[in-house]
């Protein structure tokens, strides 16, 4: 399957932009099937994702992966903000290979 990222400026506010991160699959969704919040301090590379969310009839395809994969393209530095602490959290974590994803002691 093939998603286009598409990349939208919502506002910018105490040196901050924040964007909202769309992907659409080519397969004709007219609305995005994953959306992923990130915000980006002003001229610099880094950018922190505050959360992505994939649509269940959307899910297992790789569509948050290449959300991820997009973001990391824009911007080298990227984070994340929160801790994943379910099952399919950490299997995602795991399969963007981010040491960042979260900050537990349990293995």
């Amino acid at each position: 399957m093939t998603t286009r990222i598409e990349f939208r400026e919502l506002r910018r506010a105490n040196n901050a932009i924040y964007w909202q991160v769309e992907a659409y699959s080519e397969e004709g969704s007219m609305f995005p099937v994953a959306e992923a919040f990130v915000v980006e301090l002003e001229g610099r590379q880094f950018a922190q994702l505050n959360y992505i969310i994939v649509f269940d009839q959307w899910r297992r395809r790789g569509i948050g992966t290449a959300i991820v994969e997009a973001c990391r393209v824009k911007w080298p530095l990227l984070e994340f903000t929160s801790p994943m602490d379910d099952e399919q959290s950490i299997a995602f974590a795991h399969t963007i290979r981010s040491p960042h994803v979260f900050d537990t002691d349990e293995d």
